[in-house]
């Protein structure tokens, strides 16, 4: 290793104000500042702006103005980057970005394909082409599986479900009555008009009034939409008005609470995008699903583990009769997904077919039963929008292929994610905050991220044609010579110490 220098840019000559107003834009939206870096989901990745000046203050030359630096392009091939503990991989990203060479380790399995994935560059044209084979052969089969008809006087077309709303119920400890367990009954809302479900008959309508009371035009009940009989701890029987813990309700099913299909959200060829009540044969369209599932259960590709009891941080999902991972995805969504993971696992390309399993993986996080609908947005919230298993009463389930670039869909983040993820590997970018606050891209020509991968570390310090080591292992020994790395750059995790440091001895 090159002795450091007395005095370093990082020690002195930090530019702490320009980066800070970058690093604040890039907070409120990290997917669009550095698109690769997020291709799959990772908590708590730390800002690619803020390692980019770390690493350029680490080695550019003692004096020189680092924040002149930020906008251009840099070749650190000479130098070698460790970070035991890469997570998401921001050190990886950046340290490559700058033409250096890099080692990455972490203990968790999915951090380390999460940043093969986000470094690991592989042709468009691969892509695309794998991407149009499931297309021809699975897609068509799992968009059967979401198939609905146009609700409008007229029309009838069939059309594409885009997401299915379902709600909990629970079983009044008083009464016995079956209560939905609805936090309001205001499915959507925008500028203009609010999208309501009738407690009454179940009958779905849209209403220019924004603020008041609402009549149902199909059986003509009159009811507050702001205030269903659920809130976040408690719920309200609307029968005998008894106050109960969802929990203790929770806890007198012998499984996960009953759900009911209450909402379709669908696209017309013609009439665009539409929300309907459920007819009988959207529920039988269901239960045909489940019917399959059943049948093709043994052969199916889907998780069959216990959920672990004991031990648990976040000990929600099995105090509400979640005991099996599978039950975290409802009997269709189970059945689309394995079709999907088994096509993919059939993909000749393997390049590709990593890059489409990274895909479905994160695609995960919005098809379980756990997604929820974001009635401002349209949009779907996953199951990991919080670091915790939150168990929502009303719940989504989305159409698991997609239809029109639908949010969370397979074919929808393909379409969005893996698209700008390489075009950003290819020609990275950066953005200068200007004199009103925006922002504006600056293109870094000549710079790209293209992880091309060494065995071990003999390989990676001895072949020019080698500058990333992955590792997933314990950090306690890399097998990494004393002196060998130029710097070790790290977010470490959330522990008072660790025995054996790879940078010297405990952390603190």
């Amino acid at each position: 290793m090159n002795q450091l220098q007395t005095t370093l840019n990082i020690e002195q000559t930090f530019p702490l104000l320009q980066l800070n107003q970058l690093a604040e834009q890039e907070s409120h939206n990290k997917h669009f500042y550095r698109p690769a870096t997020y291709v799959h989901k990772w908590w708590a990745r730390r800002l690619g702006s803020v390692f980019r000046t770390i690493i350029l203050a680490t080695f550019l030359p003692p004096g020189e103005p680092v924040w002149e630096h930020y906008y251009q392009r840099h070749d650190f091939s000479d130098k070698i980057v460790l970070d035991p503990f890469m997570g998401g991989g921001t050190t990886v990203v950046e340290a490559l970005r700058l033409g250096c060479k890099v080692v990455g380790c972490d203990l968790n399995p999915v951090a380390w394909w999460t940043v093969k994935r986000a470094v690991e560059s592989v042709p468009m044209r691969e892509l695309h082409d794998a991407f149009r084979q499931l297309e021809a052969e699975v897609a068509p089969r799992i968009r059967r599986l979401y198939r609905t008809y146009c609700h409008r006087p007229g029309c009838g077309r069939e059309a594409d479900i885009l997401n299915v709303l379902w709600v909990n119920e629970a079983t009044c400890a008083s009464c016995g009555s079956r209560v939905p367990l609805h936090s309001s009954y205001v499915i959507d809302s925008d500028q203009d008009f609010r999208t309501l479900l009738c407690p009454e008959c179940g009958h779905v309508f849209t209403t220019r009034d924004k603020q008041g009371d609402a009549t149902c035009p199909a059986c003509y009940h009159g009811f507050n939409p702001r205030r269903g009989p659920a809130g976040k701890v408690n719920f309200t029987c609307p029968t005998c008005s008894q106050t109960q813990p969802i929990l203790k309700a929770a806890q007198r099913e012998e499984g996960p609470f009953p759900r009911r299909m209450y909402a379709i959200l669908y696209l017309c060829p013609v009439h665009g995008r539409e929300m309907k009540a459920p007819d009988e044969e959207d529920r039988a369209n269901f239960l045909d699903a489940v019917h399959q599932f059943e049948r093709e259960r043994d052969t199916l590709l889907f998780p069959r583990g216990d959920i672990p009891a004991k031990g648990r941080a976040d000990p929600r999902p099995v105090n509400y009769n979640y005991t099996h991972w599978h039950m975290l995805f409802n009997d269709r969504q189970l059945l689309a997904l394995s079709w999907l993971l088994e096509a993919i696992l059939h993909l000749q390309n393997e390049r590709a077919r990593e890059v489409l399993l990274g895909l479905f993986s994160y695609c995960l996080d919005y098809n379980t039963i756990f997604a929820t609908y974001n009635g401002r947005s349209g949009g779907v919230r996953g199951l990991f929008t919080y670091h915790a298993f939150v168990i929502p009463t009303e719940l989504l389930e989305n159409n698991v292929w997609g239809a029109g670039e639908n949010s969370g869909s397979f074919s929808g983040v393909y379409a969005r994610k893996m698209k700008q993820a390489q075009a950003f590997r290819d020609a990275p970018y950066e953005r200068r905050v200007l004199s009103n606050g925006s922002t504006r891209q600056v293109p870094i020509p000549g710079e790209c991220i293209d992880a091309r991968f060494a065995v071990n570390f003999e390989e990676l310090v001895n072949s020019q044609d080698r500058n990333t080591l992955l590792l997933c292992r314990s950090s306690e020994d890399l097998s990494i010579p004393a002196g060998s790395v130029d710097a070790v750059i790290t977010d470490p995790p959330y522990l008072s110490q660790f025995k054996n440091s790879p940078i010297g001895g405990p952390l603190r």
